[in-house]
């Protein structure tokens, strides 16, 4: 199963060009059971490294959070 989800009430933008973003992800069957979800920029291709982990809640929630981290914050000092 590979799909893509638009989550822009839970995604920052893009760090790269400030469009909007969408996560895709796959079910990975066989010996390594799981889903693969990576962040990616509808505007510039910006991505994500890309997460897998054994469920799709936990890939979700790895990636989100990553994506939405920036330094400081955000904060300009």
């Amino acid at each position: 199963m590979e799909g893509k989800r638009r989550m822009n009430e839970e995604l920052k933008p893009c760090p790269f060009c400030g469009g909007k973003a969408s996560m895709n992800y796959e079910r990975i069957q066989g010996e390594h059971k799981g889903f693969w979800a990576q962040i990616i920029c509808d505007n510039c291709n910006g991505r994500s490294g890309g997460t897998w982990a054994g469920s799709y809640n936990a890939a979700k929630r790895k990636e989100v959070e990553a994506w939405n981290r920036r330094a400081n914050d955000g904060k300009i000092n």
